[in-house]
């Protein structure tokens, strides 16, 4: 039943490579009649999304609205949600959504018998997976072995870091930020068009009055520099994460964009990653660029 739903919304990559996930992502399944409304007030992104989309990215928050937990959900049926999350925090979302259960007729199980796997776009057309909501460059996310060429998982990360992606919480650690800070709103992760939900307050303010001081923020320095300040005339950020190449990631000041900065002895210059520019609205209703083309005003939280 998993196979099939996740090869259910067709999408056509080149040459493609795959990555088995399982030791760095869980899978959650959410399912009941009520699974949605359970979901729907803990997720900063419309649940109504997800049958029309197939896949969506969210974050889930705290009270204060800073962020618990990043997560890609995935629609199975009417009543079955997945999530795929770190799984180094996994037992703690799983005890996070137990906690607002309440009398909801939902079951929220670990799912051991599937393995994740990332699809990265490469020369042969492939037409099967859920297209990474967070950014089509990313590829494509399946269950079980695609049978394509394989990479590491270090290599992964650095297709991410190359393109701003942050994921887990290494990168975007627990009650630490807030989701505007991790670019949840540019990966399509928000919806400002919903009701109420868990931390929705000061983040629909953040958004309104349009101004994020700092962002993570993709950034090239010389393999083996391991300073983790970023220096202007004050502090402009801090190094998130960093591969062998020198691709990372790093919390930065907006302010600082296009500038000289300092890393160690280093100088550079950071500026913003190109897919952050969207035209139209669908940014605000969590909707990803590639389906801007649905008529999300009619479903918007409306299940």
């Amino acid at each position: 039943m998993l196979k099939s739903a996740f090869s259910r919304l067709p999408k056509r990559y080149s040459s493609a490579r795959a990555v088995d996930l399982s030791d760095w992502r869980s899978l959650i399944s959410v399912r009941g009649k009520d699974a949605k409304a359970l979901l729907q007030g803990v997720i900063t992104n419309d649940i109504s999304n997800l049958q029309h989309a197939g896949s969506m990215y969210s974050m889930f928050l705290n009270a204060k609205g800073r962020v618990y937990f990043d997560a890609i959900l995935y629609h199975l049926n009417d009543d079955e949600i997945l999530i795929d999350c770190d799984k180094t925090l996994s037992t703690k979302l799983k005890k996070h959504l137990s906690m607002y259960k309440i009398r909801r007729k939902v079951k929220i199980d670990f799912v051991e018998s599937e393995s994740i796997c990332h699809i990265l776009p490469g020369s042969e057309d492939l037409d099967f997976g859920f297209v990474d909501p967070r950014l089509e460059k990313m590829g494509a996310r399946v269950l079980s072995n695609p049978n394509l060429p394989t990479m590491s998982l270090e290599e992964y990360h650095s297709h991410r870091y190359r393109l701003g992606i942050p994921e887990g919480g290494e990168e975007i650690p627990f009650n630490k930020g807030f989701p505007l800070e991790c670019n949840c709103d540019l990966m399509s992760g928000v919806s400002f068009h919903k009701g109420c939900y868990l931390g929705q307050e000061l983040t629909a303010r953040t958004f309104h009055t349009g101004v994020t001081r700092k962002r993570i923020v993709p950034l090239k320095l010389s393999p083996g520099n391991e300073a983790k300040d970023i220096k202007a005339k004050r502090s402009a950020g801090k190094i998130l994460t960093v591969d062998s190449d020198g691709n990372g990631l790093a919390m930065f000041r907006t302010d600082n964009f296009d500038k000289t900065v300092k890393v160690g002895d280093e100088e550079i210059v950071v500026s913003k990653p190109s897919w952050w520019e969207r035209e139209g609205d669908s940014l605000e209703f969590g909707i990803s660029n590639h389906l801007k083309h649905l008529d999300y005003y009619s479903f918007a939280e409306n299940f």
